[in-house]
């Protein structure tokens, strides 16, 4: 059985380190169930509905997929943001690119970032929530796909923006969700088996 050795010299089995990653991501949640719930309870409008479009970062820079990916990693310097929509020429939110992804692509392609379109490397798993939308909704997909970004679109599937974990952590305090926000957050993290990426020759 594989073994992965530790910086101190000891060494576990690969489910006895999912094992500890599991529980320490487990704790950490709930030091920030409990971080947040205190919080949520100074908030004097607790139980309201909340919508995404009252969370959501709205007008998020976006790329097509003809863009190269240094144009994507450049969109990620100036906003500070880890991931940009990809979007058609009718602004739907066709594919997501990540900072891992330019990463993983310009490393598994062999070539540099301008020579690399962001159709070569964005991810084609694209989740949608309609703005009108409760957060709720939005966790329930995060939750499900394990993501943690969703991109929001209008009546037209238009995007409008995005909502993030970043936007749920910073609207905690305000709004009664701290329980629902640790859930996703432990949902999202779970550890998951990882293929070795194949090289293109």
């Amino acid at each position: 059985m594989e073994r992965i050795r530790n910086r101190d010299g000891s060494s576990r089995t690969r489910d006895e380190a999912i094992a500890l990653g599991k529980a320490k991501v487990a704790k950490v949640v709930q030091l920030i169930g409990a971080v947040l719930a205190r919080r949520g309870r100074r908030h004097n409008g607790a139980g309201a509905t909340a919508y995404v479009h009252q969370w959501m970062t709205q007008k998020p820079r976006v790329c097509a997929p003809s863009d190269t990916l240094q144009q994507a990693a450049a969109i990620m310097w100036d906003t500070d943001c880890g991931c940009v929509p990809v979007v058609d020429g009718q602004s739907r939110p066709i594919a997501m690119i990540t900072d891992r992804d330019i990463c993983m692509g310009a490393y598994t392609q062999g070539r540099s970032l301008p020579e690399l379109p962001v159709s070569s490397a964005a991810s084609r798993k694209i989740v949608s929530l309609r703005d009108s939308e409760p957060v709720e909704a939005a966790e329930a997909l995060m939750q499900k796909h394990r993501i943690r970004r969703v991109c929001i679109v209008d009546a037209d599937g238009r995007l409008v923006g995005i909502l993030s974990m970043g936007d749920l952590a910073r609207r905690a305090g305000l709004d009664n969700q701290a329980a629902s926000i640790a859930r996703t957050l432990a949902a999202i993290s779970t550890p998951s088996p990882r293929q070795a990426p194949r090289l293109e020759s």
